[in-house]
């Protein structure tokens, strides 16, 4: 996927950086790496319509959710 490094967040507990990630032509991704190793966490598929690439992934307070419009 293209990333472009512009959209991405921290969670507050600082394990985890969720970015948006996009597929040209196909798909628009976020996806959550663990900040220790890089190793992917969780990945989920959007369609391109609701691709959110015009701001970062909003993690709730415990850092068990984000949200995203």
């Amino acid at each position: 996927g293209l990333w472009t490094g512009e959209f991405f967040s921290w969670s507050p507990d600082g394990k985890f950086i969720a970015f948006n990630s996009l597929i040209p032509n196909k798909i628009s991704q976020i996806k959550i790496v663990q900040a220790d190793d890089g190793r992917e966490s969780e990945s989920y598929d959007l369609p391109l319509a609701a691709r959110p690439a015009s701001q970062s992934p909003l993690w709730d307070a415990n850092s068990k959710s984000l949200y995203f419009i």
